[in-house]
């Protein structure tokens, strides 16, 4: 753990202490302040990291850089050297694989705090932490303020929503934004539904509210908003009574008419941007009206998985014995509590959508993520509290239950502060020197081949960037196209090839603070194997982060193999290697094992070999 984790992990637990202390006394307000701010504590650690994560934030951010430029032209790719199909979206110029509501709030913000990795996260951070208020705003209208505390301190504290919000996870701070909007939504629905406001023109506001975050959920990831108009419906069915004719007519109209309002306010809210797509980019656009039905029908890179998906992974994403809590709220809801269904069917409703769905992600249903967290606010106080009457081992087996629940939360879903091993990695301090040689050239449009991750680098470089090396055919029609020619390599470097003396070509040489580890890297890139187990290696997180961008898969440690790691090395299909500085020898302690191994010296990596005893002779 470093001392961002130390730090913001420290003053989360002690801000969870202080709320626990609060909420017992019954000063909401000061349990509440202290939930805030241990959530924003949790977040900020997972998103202090200075590179793009590696599933869909580097697409997002780099579209979001240059939404800083055009805010109504979305692009990936602003000057391809080819141009692709929509279909091919992580190759395309134009990106509306998502609305873009969500990079556009990355943009605003790079645009106030400057271009960086935790600048564009900021979004993210603050809805992801606004969504544990709305969750206790929900748990203190359904279950009270005690309640509603306890619903948001798991929310607080609940992994899958802090990995979202720090660019860890696929679809990112689009499902981060996708999901704080759909609570809100939620939460107006209820509001406007409530029996006891006459369907006036407040009613009517308030259902427009509703369609307006319902809009806004549209343009961050479409289908999924209309789940806020539908929980509208839900809550006015409940509460709709017998009464006398003409006021039961005025309901019955209501049921229909409010959500139907609040679909259209929504319609008129979405519609311009969809017009605008559909005029400046008619291919892409033709192409995205069929997509999400693709993506309902069939599996989309291999995101498949039976019906029964989404419900197994609650236990994987809310604690093993979530599904205890949540059925015991859901069979309460419908006993006794209906103005919970509304919320219960929230959550029934978009498991049973995405569940049919052909294609299984898990954020997809992470905008139901509050009912779990209310049904534990429902839950886990009555297990502390049968009441008086109950006797003594009904208490006590309710007691071990809900610390039973809570432990097990604390153990499979709450994040780590070691989550993010390596916060400022080689690879990007690489793209961050690139970045800087590519702004000091000369103006004009840029194309710089040979960047091992390009898509990251067009966040850093404001150039078009590609993993090729170029022959001279590539540079013609480069050339031809209007671009200017870079090649990110060493004058040294033998792969150039006749690129170091064509005037055409500039060369930029690379970072210099990743020149052993590149030499490292083209030694094991030169072995048989490309998955490695490596060993006596100093900073080997560090390196291993490192050498994933020369498409090695390796395993390290900072001492040399144990016997029985040969084994499972080998059913691995891993090959051991062993660094060695120079005038080193190979390990004695090694024995016969020696032999199974590679070793290869590096100045750089390799730690001083501390010589174990060898093992004894056989039959000794």
């Amino acid at each position: 753990m470093d001392a961002i984790g130390a730090a913001t992990f420290g003053a989360a637990l002690l801000a969870t202490a202080v709320a626990w202390w609060a909420g017992s006394r019954r000063r909401t307000r000061l349990a509440l302040f202290a939930l805030l701010l241990a959530a924003l504590a949790i977040r900020i650690n997972l998103a202090a990291h200075w590179y793009l994560g590696k599933w869909d934030e580097r697409y997002h951010a780099v579209v979001a850089r240059h939404l800083m430029d055009h805010p109504l032209e979305p692009t990936l790719f602003e000057h391809p050297l080819h141009e692709v199909p929509p279909e091919r979206w992580l190759e395309s110029r134009v990106w509306i694989t998502h609305p873009t509501l969500t990079m556009q709030l990355m943009a605003l913000s790079m645009s106030v705090f400057g271009v960086d990795e935790f600048a564009m996260r900021v979004p993210s951070l603050v809805v992801s932490t606004l969504a544990v208020l709305l969750t206790f705003l929900l748990g203190k209208r359904l279950l009270g303020a005690s309640g509603g505390l306890v619903a948001a301190g798991f929310h607080a504290w609940n992994e899958s929503a802090t990995l979202w919000a720090g660019g860890l996870r696929s679809a990112d701070h689009v499902d981060t934004l996708m999901a704080f909007l759909v609570e809100l939504g939620v939460l107006a629905a209820l509001w406007a539904a409530d029996d006891h406001d006459p369907p006036g023109l407040s009613r009517w506001g308030k259902a427009a509210l509703v369609g307006g975050i319902t809009g806004l959920a549209f343009l961050t990831k479409e289908g999924g908003a209309l789940v806020c108009p539908a929980v509208l419906f839900f809550a006015l069915l409940v509460h709709l009574r017998s009464q006398a004719p003409i006021r039961d007519l005025e309901q019955g109209i209501s049921v229909v008419a409010l959500p139907a309002l609040a679909c259209s306010v929504a319609a008129l809210l979405v519609l311009p941007w969809y017009l605008h797509l559909a005029h400046a980019f008619p291919a892409e656009f033709a192409w995205l009206r069929g997509r999400s039905i693709h993506y309902f029908l069939e599996p989309v890179d291999k995101h498949a998985g039976s019906w029964t998906w989404h419900i197994a992974n609650l236990s994987y994403d809310y604690g093993l014995l979530a599904p205890v809590a949540l059925v015991a709220f859901i069979v309460h809801a419908f006993r006794r509590r209906r103005d919970w269904l509304p919320v219960v069917g929230w959550f029934l409703l978009t498991y049973a959508i995405y569940s049919l769905a052909a294609t299984k992600m898990r954020g997809y249903v992470l905008p139901a993520a509050p009912v779990v967290f209310l049904s534990y606010g429902f839950f886990i106080p009555r297990c502390f509290d049968l009441g008086s009457g109950a006797s003594r081992p009904p208490r006590v087996a309710a007691g071990t239950l809900g610390v039973l629940i809570i432990a097990l939360f604390v153990q499979g879903a709450t994040p780590r502060p070691w989550a993010t091993p390596v916060r400022d990695p080689l690879w990007t301090q690489e793209l961050r020197d690139l970045g800087a040689r590519v702004k000091a050239l000369p103006p004009g449009r840029w194309i710089v081949f040979n960047v091992g991750r390009p898509i990251e680098a067009m966040f850093y470089a404001p150039a078009t960037c590609s993993a090729i090396l170029p022959d001279a055919a590539t540079v013609d029609e480069a050339l031809a196209k209007g671009f200017r020619v870079a090649v990110y390599a060493d004058p040294e470097e033998s792969t150039i090839g006749a690129l170091h003396s064509d005037p055409r070509v500039t060369l930029l040489p690379r970072y210099p603070g990743t020149r052993a580890a590149r030499r490292l890297a083209g030694l094991l890139v030169a072995l048989p194997s490309r998955r490695l187990a490596l060993y006596n290696v100093a900073e080997g997180t560090v390196l291993a982060d490192y050498l994933e961008s020369f498409g090695l898969s390796v395993t390290v440690e900072s001492r040399t193999p144990r016997s029985e790691e040969f084994e499972r090395n080998r059913r691995e299909g891993r090959t051991p290697v062993i660094l060695l500085q120079p005038d080193a020898q190979p390990p004695k302690s090694l024995g016969t094992e020696q032999a199974d191994a590679i070793f290869v010296v590096d100045p750089a990596y390799a730690m001083p070999l501390r010589q174990r005893p060898a093992p004894p002779p056989a039959g000794s």
